[in-house]
């Protein structure tokens, strides 16, 4: 019976239809068929020199014409920018110009070669050198889009010169860092590398990260939602809480507030933009509910005039707006005006001037028309047991009376 020498059975396992790819191998095979395809291509042009040439030629024409539609192209699109670097055209005009000579030239090779009966392993060297090219071009370019929307957001939000622009330099590298992550995993995975595992470690890795960091990357993220939703920005008066200050400072983890009462307050950006914030310097105008009472005693056609009186003084008083003015309703010992009016001004200071000035008028004008303001009375009346009303100035007269006719005595 014969048997299958040692040496055949291990050739038979090492050579199979399958083998597990890696890096070292994948390398080894690449510099293989490169020397194959540059050998085969010397060869080739050497064997037909003039049609090297002319080759050599049209690919060299070819070149030139990318480059100048790659020059003319972003000069027309820029044209629309409006002098503006974050606008859309200034951004397609930078990434078009970003397209890489080199890049320009694999195309101008690539496209030659299809034309000529290039060698197949030439022919496959191309190919593999033009995937090569594409899949970093693109990768360039989903850069130079990526970073220059985030600086347009960043730039067009006003915070250029704050701390949330360190959180967008961390965010930037966080973009290249993700996209280039990306590229490099295609690449292995185009020369034929399993990725399997490497794409699993980044997983586990990045999951252990995150957990380690999980306090940090909330905070950073927090001032990115900051940054994108502009809930307010640096010099803005808001209201937090129990929190009523100025913004000083947006920094990657903490906002810094300067308070009412002088103190500066260190708020995390996760606890920010989980709660209620009021921004009271996004006001336009400033509106203001004054309630008015007057006495029961005040006739009816009084009542009446009353608002007509309040609207022509607060007519002539500068940046206020009426809005209404009405009698509302009896209270318990005043009878009860509402008036409603805007203060056109965001300021605070100018809005407490504004209604000084209106609440001096209405005075002034019930003092000229003889109208008292109410304040808290009660009214006691006294009876006898059987419900019979007495009058206390009788009661007052008696007990005089008495004293009197004591002192007679």
């Amino acid at each position: 019976m014969q048997q299958t020498p040692p040496d055949t059975e291990q050739t038979s396992n090492s050579t199979g239809d399958s083998p597990d790819p890696n890096v070292g191998s994948t390398v080894d095979n690449l510099f293989d068929r490169l020397n194959a395809s540059v050998r085969e291509l010397y060869e080739w042009s050497h064997a037909n020199q003039s049609t090297a040439l002319t080759a050599l030629a049209i690919a060299a024409g070819i070149y030139l014409t990318l480059l100048v539609l790659r020059m003319i192209i972003a000069a027309v699109i820029k044209r629309f920018a409006d002098s503006d670097p974050t606008s859309v055209p200034a951004i397609l005009s930078r990434a078009i110009s970003k397209i890489g000579s080199l890049f320009l030239l694999v195309i101008a090779i690539a496209s030659t070669a299809a034309l000529f009966p290039v060698p197949e392993p030439a022919q496959g060297l191309i190919r593999g050198v033009l995937t090569l090219a594409i899949i970093l071009q693109t990768a360039a370019l989903v850069q130079e889009v990526a970073v220059s929307l985030l600086v347009r957001r960043a730039q067009r939000g006003g915070e250029g010169g704050s701390g949330l622009a360190n959180a967008v330099g961390v965010l930037r590298w966080l973009l290249v860092g993700v996209i280039w992550i990306i590229t490099f995993i295609i690449l292995l995975d185009t020369a034929g590398v399993q990725v399997t595992a490497l794409i699993a470690g980044l997983g586990v890795g990045g999951i252990a990260i995150g957990l380690a960091a999980q306090g940090i990357f909330s905070d950073l993220f927090a001032s990115i939602s900051i940054l994108s939703d502009k809930p307010f920005k640096k010099g803005d008066f808001i209201m937090f809480g129990t929190i009523w200050g100025t913004v000083e400072e947006i920094g990657l983890r903490t906002t810094r507030i300067r308070s009412l009462s002088g103190e500066q307050i260190t708020v995390s950006n996760t606890d920010l933009i989980g709660e209620r914030v009021h921004n009271y310097q996004r006001l336009q105008r400033r509106r203001h509910v004054m309630n008015v009472g007057v006495l029961y005693q005040t006739p009816a056609e009084t009542i009446e005039a009353i608002p007509k009186w309040v609207r022509e003084d607060w007519e002539k008083i500068e940046l206020l707006t009426i809005d209404r003015l009405h009698f509302i309703g009896f209270g318990d010992s005043s009878l009860n005006f509402e008036f409603v009016c805007w203060v056109e001004a965001p300021d605070f200071v100018t809005y407490r001037d504004t209604i000084q000035a209106a609440a001096l008028a209405v005075m002034r004008r019930f003092a000229d028309e003889g109208v008292d303001f109410a304040y808290p009375t009660r009214t006691l009346f006294m009876a006898e047991p059987s419900g019979n009303p007495i009058d206390p100035r009788g009661l007052v007269k008696f007990e005089t009376g008495t004293d009197s006719d004591v002192n007679e005595s």
